[in-house]
């Protein structure tokens, strides 16, 4: 199968910042993960490609290990405990379905499903965290994205102050960091 291939011809992009985390979409979870880097000490720039602050919905493809789901499990690297009710919209526009969860319930979120599996330097967040569709159906509101968004910052200043790639950070000690700042990563 032949590809095409269009050359661009060299140029000057002026750099505007320099800053140890770079937060990229302005929605529920950016700018949680932007004030939580900026909060643990990273100069932080957050960049949002439309006049406003809203958040779009994002597709990176497969994401983390491959191995884990946000439903279920007990996992070592819990980021985010929430409760939401699973809605599905299908893909094909047509159809709905809701799944309440029951009083007391809850799911985790780990570290792992911030990490691209193949591509360094980057956390997701967000809409854009790997999971099933099933799983997003509930991990997508902004009532989990914004904590979400807050680990996946403190993840992010943790790596730029230690010069590690996210995929080296010991996810206890985001953890510990999170713990500190008054998360609940366990049931009360």
């Amino acid at each position: 199968m032949s590809r095409t291939v269009v050359t661009e011809a060299t140029r000057e992009i002026p750099v505007l910042a320099e800053a140890d985390v770079i937060v990229a979409g302005g929605g529920s979870a950016g700018w949680a993960a932007a004030i939580a880097a900026a909060r643990e000490g990273a100069s932080t720039v957050l960049v949002e490609q439309n006049a406003y602050s809203a958040g779009l919905m994002c597709e990176f493809g497969p994401l983390g290990d491959g191995k884990h789901q946000i439903v279920g499990g007990v996992l070592h690297d819990i980021i985010c405990l929430a409760h939401n009710n699973i809605d599905i919209h299908e893909p094909t526009g047509v159809g709905f379905w809701h799944r309440f969860l029951a009083p007391g319930t809850y799911y985790e979120v780990p570290y792992q499903s911030l990490l691209p599996q193949t591509l360094d330097g980057l956390l997701v967040t967000g809409r854009c965290l790997s999971a099933t569709h099933e799983a997003l159906g509930s991990a997508r509101v902004m009532c989990i994205t914004m904590p979400v968004g807050e680990a996946t910052g403190v993840a992010a200043a943790i790596c730029a102050t230690r010069n590690i790639q996210p995929r080296a950070l010991d996810a206890q000690q985001l953890r510990n960091q999170l713990l500190a700042r008054g998360v609940l990563l366990s049931p009360v």
